[in-house]
Order: structure tokens, then sequence, then C-alpha cells
């Protein structure tokens, strides 16, 4: 599957493979899934801290030059499952950031403090 976006430069090959028994006992030796961002069906694992999420590649390759390149690299990576660790990301920042990709209540916006919408 290619994705492409009026914003990307090129096309990003979104080849997905199901992970095996082991790879997944590997990954989860890693970090603790996040409760609310690891999704069963996400195509991405970021480590952030000790702590992972599995969510959609294209939220993040859609309109970031810098996370296509970084996803370029995830998809040519072979065997194993290896998250993509963010370094210098808390998960607090991680997860406000998850919070605007992934609305709980379309209808109510969350209350955020003037820092938080900086």
């Amino acid at each position: 599957m290619s994705l492409t976006s009026s914003h990307a430069s090129s096309p990003v090959d979104l080849t997905i493979t199901e992970p095996t028994v082991d790879q997944i006992q590997e990954l989860d030796a890693k970090g603790t899934r996040h409760p609310k961002y690891y999704f069963e069906d996400g195509n991405i694992v970021f480590q952030v801290e000790d702590t992972l999420y599995n969510v959609h590649r294209y939220f993040f390759a859609r309109d970031s030059a810098h996370f296509r390149a970084i996803l370029q690299g995830a998809v040519q990576r072979t065997a194993a499952i290896e998250p993509c660790v963010l370094s210098g990301v808390n998960c607090a920042d991680f997860d406000e950031f998850l919070a605007i990709l992934y609305p709980t209540d379309f209808r109510r916006p969350a209350k955020k403090t003037t820092a938080q919408s900086i």
C-alpha cells in the first residue's frame, strides 16, 4: 500500500506484516503498553521512556516530513519488531499530542490549560 498526500514529497510504503508471538513477547519486554494509546490495530510502535504506544502511522506520515523519514526507516527494518524510540520526549507530552489525534469526545473538546494549548 502506498500513502500519498498533498503535503508529502514522496509516497510512503506502508507494507505491514503480522508479528509472531515471539516478536510480540520481545516487544513487550521493552516496555509497558500504554493503557489508552496501545491499539490492537495500530501499525507503528513508539517507545517513549518505558511506555509503548501502538498507533496508526497514517496520522504521523500524513503531515510531518520528520515522521515520514522515521517511518520509512521503520518499514525497512527486518525480522524482530523494534519500536521507534522517541528520545527527548516524555510520556505526558506525547499523551497530550495523541489526545489531539485521537479525541475521545468530538462534541466537547477536552479542557486544556494555557500551557497545554501552546
